[in-house]
């Protein structure tokens, strides 16, 4: 569903971006780890369309991506939650969903968008918040408004990065119940820090070290690779 070809970036002398090759069949869970600064942030900007490479490409289900913008990327099926909350503040998280549902022209043929919303809100555990006001909302519900955002979009690919982040670890495993929870056909490429839920998730592990791929494997083989140790995971992790 996703495929990434030999992309690279250079900013100027730095290059950031180090012939990436990625491919992401339907139904997977993928996660794409690696130490700060390895380039985990430009490679999802790269994805997305908010930064465009030197060379290579991406293809979403076979069709070259590499070159359209944002909006197109994900009227074409690629969704995304962001490290940083990109939320309507002043919106009920069913209005969110509703005009979000309208936006991607998602919304089922013959049935009312604020339904439809309302039972996708239902369906990731947000029922009893969805006509609050969304900045009221605990900042751990926010993240799964977020997931639900992204899915009012029906997408073939869902990017999720750092979908944990400064969240409670309860919150966080009720974030992981959810994505364990979706689509089996929806493939999942994870962008995260927390390694409990890494390798609670992923099926294949994708290890990024200075912008290119050091290794990729199973959770067995990454825990198991004394280089993944060196550089990221640490010692104690993988005894």
């Amino acid at each position: 569903m996703l495929e990434i070809r030999n992309l690279d970036l250079h900013f100027g002398a730095l290059h950031v971006t180090r012939d990436v090759n990625l491919t992401l069949p339907r139904g997977a869970r993928h996660a794409l780890i690696g130490p700060n600064g390895a380039g985990k942030t430009t490679l999802v900007n790269l994805l997305t369309g908010q930064l465009k490479p030197d060379s290579g490409k991406i293809l979403l289900d076979d069709q070259e991506i590499t070159r359209l913008p944002p909006h197109q990327r994900a009227r074409r099926g690629l969704g995304r939650t962001y490290q940083i909350n990109a939320l309507f503040r002043s919106m009920t998280p069913v209005e969110a969903v509703s005009l979000a549902l309208r936006v991607f022209g998602t919304a089922a043929l013959g049935r009312r968008t604020g339904e439809e919303a309302s039972e996708l809100l239902q369906a990731v555990g947000l029922g009893q918040y969805m006509n609050h006001m969304t900045r009221e909302l605990p900042y751990g519900v926010q993240r799964l408004l977020e997931v639900a955002l992204a899915l009012a979009g029906k997408p073939k690919v869902l990017l999720l990065d750092e979908p944990a982040a400064g969240v409670s670890t309860h919150a966080g495993d009720q974030l992981f119940r959810l994505i364990d929870s979706l689509p089996s056909d929806l493939a999942i490429l994870l962008f995260e820090h927390d390694m409990r839920l890494v390798f609670r998730f992923a099926k294949r592990i994708t290890v990024l070290v200075g912008g290119g791929v050091l290794v990729e494997g199973t959770p067995e083989e990454i825990g198991a690779d004394q280089r993944v140790r060196d550089v990221y995971l640490g010692h104690k992790h993988a005894a």
